[in-house]
């Protein structure tokens, strides 16, 4: 599987970014996985290494989770000035024709992937994406 540099996970669960983290790193899509339970941390974050080589390539983003959302995330993360590229995932257990409407609408979502992310979903990823 081709290996992408750093990839973040923005999810409100730590149990899920656990697996989603372990699953990363086993399947050799990234060895540079870091994990966020607030949206806004992560944000600060990107911001933050706009200009370093450890900006992300991948973000995995929950839909739904408090007190930020994914898409008000989205909503945010235009509004900063970064350069690098990015492709994100939006990730939901419940994944509904709204949601994968809304995420087309949004030019910077790449896709949506149903949880949990497994080897499986990261290859198709991969070979569709990346």
């Amino acid at each position: 599987m081709k290996n992408v540099h750093s990839v973040f996970i923005v999810d409100d669960d730590p149990t899920n970014n656990m697996i989603c983290k372990k699953m990363i790193e086993k399947s050799g899509f990234s060895e540079n996985v870091t994990c966020y339970t607030d949206a806004n941390e992560a944000l600060k974050q990107l911001q933050s290494l706009d200009n370093s080589n450890d900006f992300p390539q991948v973000i995995f983003l929950d839909i739904n989770m408090p007190p930020t959302s994914g898409w008000e995330f989205l909503t945010q993360y235009q509004k900063l000035s970064i350069s690098k590229p990015l492709k994100i995932f939006m990730l939901s257990s419940g994944i509904s024709d709204e949601h994968i409407k809304k995420a087309k609408e949004i030019n910077i979502v790449t896709d949506v992937i149903d949880k949990p992310l497994s080897e499986e979903k990261l290859r198709t990823t991969v070979s569709k994406y990346i």
